[in-house]
């Protein structure tokens, strides 16, 4: 399973609550973790993902709230 932690910002906009976070320690993954923040481009909002370790980046562009909870549940 891939760890992706969250700021407290892209909780709140997901909806998520403590408890629908997972608290187990994630297994090896040659990928690592990831941190995802949500930003705003051009009055937007857009979720930028940071590989822990390398430092790799990406942003998926214009979410809505349906497509980022889905892609919430799709990993775990």
């Amino acid at each position: 399973m891939q760890l992706i932690r969250c700021t407290k910002k892209l909780q709140k906009e997901m909806g998520l609550k403590s408890s629908d976070l997972c608290t187990e320690e994630p297994r090896f993954s040659y990928l690592g973790s990831w941190h995802a923040n949500l930003i705003h481009i051009d009055r937007r909002k857009c979720v930028l993902f940071v590989n822990d370790k390398t430092l790799f980046n990406f942003t998926e562009s214009n979410i809505r709230l349906p497509r980022a909870t889905a892609c919430c549940h799709k990993a775990a």
